[in-house]
């Protein structure tokens, strides 16, 4: 079997995190059977803050990392939603001859190959330079794997919040007026949705339903 990535997205309050843990299945890990080792490979990542209601989708801006010795990949969390990760793994160059629009890393550069070629990459005009993951993510001599998760962190840490205080002042967790009731049991139902459709890998409905606590004022506090 083939080379196959496979990765996690976790979340903390300020962080979203994207780990390679390849591996899980024998055959298609690093080193096995002819796939490429780890150390023959580049690894990059991209995380984006997916959208539904018609905004393009965030690419966002992951702290430094070693593309040669990289496990985890992370970014700030700015909004509870849907993130999707991205990990590319890139073959580092080595002598012989690539067809056109072949992938390659050398010397701390991505390039794409315009022709067939057997020249060093950065020695001709064979290879271009490539400076956007974006624009070689689907391309065919790389190794990807996407992996969707959505966060209702903040609306759980604020409803959680309402609930504590609540529950200080007498009210065992609940609240005398039903209007503030209302509004506690309509964020308890969209953080039930949220989690059971992240569990099902449904992040639109997730997305919408994240959305929906957003207008409900379930949001961090300063």
């Amino acid at each position: 079997m083939a080379l196959e990535l496979s990765g996690t997205v976790t979340f903390t309050s300020a962080l979203v995190t994207l780990t390679n843990d390849t591996g899980s299945v024998a055959a298609t890990e690093y080193g096995v059977g002819g796939n490429p080792a780890f150390v023959d490979l580049a690894h990059y990542a991209i995380i984006r803050k997916k959208n539904v209601n018609d905004v393009a989708d965030e690419v966002k801006t992951l702290s430094s990392y070693n593309v040669i010795t990289a496990t985890t990949f992370t970014c700030t969390r700015d909004i509870d939603g849907w993130y999707e990760g991205t990990l590319i793994d890139i073959v580092i160059w080595t002598a012989g001859t690539y067809a056109s629009g072949t992938v390659k890393y050398y010397n701390g550069v991505i390039y794409l190959s315009n022709t067939s070629t057997s020249q060093t990459p950065g020695a001709g005009a064979e290879w271009d330079v490539v400076t956007d993951l974006e624009d070689i993510e689907d391309n065919s001599t790389i190794y990807t794997y996407a992996i969707g998760r959505t966060t209702a962190y903040d609306a759980d840490t604020y409803w959680s919040k309402q609930i504590a205080q609540n529950s200080q002042r007498g009210l065992c967790g609940i609240c005398d007026d039903d209007r503030q009731k209302s509004r506690l049991d309509k964020i308890e139902f969209h953080l039930s949705v949220v989690l059971a459709a992240d569990q099902q890998g449904d992040n639109t409905e997730a997305e919408w339903n994240v959305l929906t606590l957003i207008d409900l004022g379930a949001v961090a506090e300063d």
